[in-house]
């Protein structure tokens, strides 16, 4: 996937705690055969999907869970 390919998003993430914007990529994977979603605050968070939709959806749910953490632990939340 070339950076051409990629559409940016602004994300809210509403855990239990104030809603997080977050920034967001998403792009088609010929490789895995579905669309790919990043979010560069988390390198390490991503998520899949058949469509943008599905996969954006799937990386905010994995992104609430990562802010549940953050929260539990004291830990600062990074800048998007």
């Amino acid at each position: 996937m070339t950076q051409d390919n990629w559409k940016h998003l602004t994300i809210v993430v509403n855990p239990h705690t104030a809603p997080y914007r977050a920034s967001a990529w998403v792009s088609w994977s010929t490789e895995d055969n579905c669309f790919i979603a990043i979010c560069p605050a988390f390198k390490h968070v991503s998520a899949h999907g058949d469509t943008e939709i599905e996969a954006v959806n799937e990386l905010r749910i994995a992104l609430t869970g990562v802010l549940e953490v953050y929260h539990a632990e004291g830990w600062e939340l990074p800048t998007t």
